[in-house]
């Protein structure tokens, strides 16, 4: 049995058995096979949460307008990093200097701060201000990337790896 929400995204009923709740509008890090065998590692998204036959769930996508809605399942191992305001509050002085690496206020999606930001929590060294060019830089990539998945996961399978170079991106 499949469940439809008030869009076009159906459900099977058994994942929406697995799927899991997290905080609404948190961005999140997750499990996507798409993803890993294309190099991107971990599928980074944001939250929307949805009741889905009685069940309050978590549907994660990417910022991006050809996104799709998928549910968050505890087989991805969703890891919550927080939302957009929480990252900038928490790593003000990384958000300032990443404004600025990005070229300015409005020059960046929120998804690409996130990637930016959470590129930048991996790196153990001193931060010289070049590594938030790298960061910035990174992050429009990832994005670019990670929006070309979404929207030909088909493709994104039977092609893996992926020559993004091929592609342009």
């Amino acid at each position: 049995m499949a469940t439809q929400l008030n869009n076009q995204y159906t459900f099977d009923s058994r994942l929406v058995a697995e799927a899991v709740q997290v905080p609404d509008g948190a961005f999140i890090v997750i499990d996507d096979l798409a993803f890993a065998e294309n190099g991107l590692g971990r599928k980074i998204a944001q939250t929307m949460a949805v009741e889905i036959e009685g069940r309050h769930v978590s549907l994660a996508y990417v910022d991006d307008d050809a996104t799709t809605y998928d549910l968050v399942l505890a087989e991805d191992k969703p890891e919550v990093i927080g939302t957009f305001q929480q990252l900038q509050s928490r790593h003000a002085d990384a958000y300032d200097r990443l404004v600025r690496a990005f070229g300015g206020v409005g020059k960046f999606s929120p998804h690409e701060m996130v990637i930016a930001l959470h590129w930048l929590q991996g790196r153990k060294m001193s931060i010289e201000f070049e590594t938030y060019f790298e960061a910035a830089s990174f992050a429009r990539q990832q994005s670019a990337r990670s929006a070309w998945v979404v929207g030909n996961r088909y493709d994104a399978m039977a092609l893996a790896p992926v020559d993004w170079k091929t592609l342009g991106i």
